[in-house]
């Protein structure tokens, strides 16, 4: 089954990404199946020179089968932003995630809400926590 490309990011648009030496933009692919392990796409990151790239399709090609056509991509555009982006209180120890709550406790939004901590949207680099997760393969230059 042929994996299917998601993004495309280049360390020019997005110069703060943090990416391996040699390698200046970073693919990743997904398998438009549920994998039984975690009843999503299974997905794989990988690192390249964009000087490796040289036979550029003008689109992707399409799927011969997918499970939900939710996971095929559309083409779109991205904005890079470069956010601050400050743990959940849930990550912080829990002396020091009480202190933030108290200090807190007078902002619109209070810090406990999500949308004070973590900036919503799709991001590379930061948090590390979905990266952890299984299904996320890194793979060198």
């Amino acid at each position: 089954m042929a994996m299917l490309p998601v993004a495309q990011l280049y360390l020019g648009d997005v110069p703060h990404l943090r990416v391996p030496t040699q390698a200046d933009m970073m693919q990743v692919l997904w398998c438009p199946f549920d994998h039984p392990e975690q009843q999503i796409p299974k997905t794989a990151l990988f690192w390249r020179p964009s000087t490796r790239i040289t036979d550029v399709l003008a689109s992707a090609p399409q799927p011969a089968a997918v499970q939900h056509e939710g996971y095929v991509p559309q083409p779109c555009l991205i904005h890079p932003a470069q956010v601050t982006e400050y743990p959940a209180p849930l990550e912080l120890e829990q002396g020091l995630r009480g202190q933030v709550e108290q200090w807190s406790a007078h902002l619109s939004p209070p810090l406990h809400q999500p949308a004070a901590g973590n900036h919503r949207s799709d991001k590379a680099g930061g948090t590390q926590g979905a990266m952890k997760q299984e299904g996320w393969h890194f793979t060198g230059v």
